[in-house]
């Protein structure tokens, strides 16, 4: 974690700790906030009349402004599920109408396509803001929007579905920096956070760097 409070990383899970499914972690960095994952968990045999569990997503409703983006590592209930749930109080809180709700996710995830697809019908003509969910591949580039500072997500590859894509991400800002050697100020993307899934096979680079890296490990509990 960096010294410099205003740069600070702050992971705060949501779900999927201790537990099997319910998998939802939001990071912030400065003022800004990505969430990664959003699924369900079971219930157990002690939780009569529940069918399903699903992230307490109060904080988020709190600081909705603050989001930058929502990416899925892959289509696994227990990744993905509670997406409904969240663009639904998104949907009812009060707040800017204009701010999107931008998602990122594997291309041609069958599973994540079909929730996306069930969200606009069952929502068609209800959802009160901007929706956008954009695909991405390994070695993708996104900027997110509203950032305090320029911050980028870059899409990697990993494994964990037969036949199915899976992506861990990169969160980087741009940060002022001097070079010693000639005392100019220069402008470069810093690796803030690193999110490899639960997947396995690590390879992409920034690995040593960032400020804060996390695996999940599902499949050795």
């Amino acid at each position: 974690m960096s010294s410099n409070k205003k740069d600070s990383v702050r992971l705060i899970p949501l779900g999927g700790i201790g537990e099997i499914g319910k998998n939802m972690l939001v990071v912030e960095y400065g003022s800004d906030i990505v969430v990664v994952d959003s699924g369900l968990m079971f219930p157990d045999e002690e939780m009569f009349g529940v069918d399903l569990v699903i992230p307490d997503v109060a904080y988020l409703e709190e600081n909705r402004e603050r989001i930058r983006g929502i990416v899925l590592t892959h289509g696994h209930e227990d990744h993905i599920a509670g997406i409904a749930n969240l663009v639904n109080v998104r949907n009812i809180a009060p707040g800017d109408r204009d701010k999107p709700l931008n998602l990122y996710y594997p291309r041609h995830d069958k599973w994540i396509n079909e929730l996306i697809a069930y969200i606009e019908r069952k929502q068609s003509g209800l959802i009160r803001f901007p929706l956008f969910a954009q695909p991405l591949e390994p070695g993708d580039e996104v900027v997110l929007e509203g950032a305090h500072r320029p911050t980028r997500v870059t899409a990697f590859s990993m494994k964990h579905m037969v036949g199915q894509l899976a992506l861990g991400y990169e969160v980087e800002e741009e940060r002022k920096l001097v070079d010693p050697s000639t005392g100019q100020t220069l402008q470069r993307y810093h690796p803030v956070f690193l999110y490899t899934g639960d997947g396995c096979d690590v390879e992409h680079r920034p690995f040593g760097r960032a400020d804060i890296a996390v695996h999940e490990a599902t499949f050795l509990a």
